[in-house]
């Protein structure tokens, strides 16, 4: 996120009931939300009906390089499989790569 996005976001996250955990590491995602460890070395369930995960900044190629050589499946890389970048980009990488294999 830029920084005006950022502020928003925060901002209107402090509105809601919305818990922020940072440095903590997933272990299972359940029926009824998530088990972590918190940066303490603790173990917290985590309730919830979704789960997000915010991870590095270092693009996830490995489902795209294990598909995209299937002959028969049309692949697209897009968002931050291509590079980390903004929602918006993403957002809009993926519009235009569905847009794209809805017209061929």
């Amino acid at each position: 996120m830029n920084q005006a996005e950022h502020i928003a976001f925060f901002k209107r996250l402090s509105k809601q009931d919305v818990d922020i955990i940072t440095g903590a590491h997933l272990t299972e995602v359940t029926d009824s939300g998530a088990m972590v460890y918190d940066k303490e070395g603790r173990r917290i369930e985590l309730k919830g009906d979704n789960v997000v995960l915010a991870t590095s900044f270092v693009p996830n190629t490995k489902l795209f390089d294990e598909r995209w050589q299937i002959p028969t499946l049309e692949i697209c890389a897009v968002g931050d499989c291509v590079e980390p970048r903004i929602l918006y980009d993403a957002t809009h990488e993926g519009y235009w790569a569905a847009f794209g294999i809805c017209i061929d």
